[in-house]
């Protein structure tokens, strides 16, 4: 059986299991450079802040902190519902590219569509 992702590409897709991908993508910054984030806690308020990559921090930090309620998460916990969206969108990009793959294949049909 053929796979959904192709492995490698522009998101370094790579298969870690069974059924399990693992896809990397860059989160779109704003024109200062910086990520934004979002605390999920219910009673943080504003919630919203950003941060500039590349401050000193080490890689592979295990725990980050919202700057307003000060809770402490995994830093994929601040992701915000859009950047949330866009990955959702671009995996769903790349499985449905894999699908019309797969059934290209299991009917013989070439780039054009036509049996070869």
């Amino acid at each position: 059986m053929a796979n959904i992702f192709r492995e490698g590409g522009p998101h370094k897709i790579q298969r870690v299991g069974s059924n399990e991908y693992r896809m990397s993508i860059n989160l779109p910054l704003d024109a200062d450079g910086r990520l934004a984030r979002s605390c999920s806690s219910e009673e943080c308020s504003p919630g919203y802040f950003k941060v500039k990559l590349g401050t000193g921090l080490p890689s592979g930090q295990e725990f980050s902190f919202c700057p307003y309620c000060s809770r402490q998460a995994v830093p994929n916990d601040f992701f915000t519902k859009e950047q949330l969206r866009y990955a959702k969108d671009l995996m769903m990009k790349e499985a449905t590219e894999g699908v019309g793959r797969m059934i290209q294949d299991a009917f013989g049909l070439g780039a054009s569509g036509k049996k070869t």
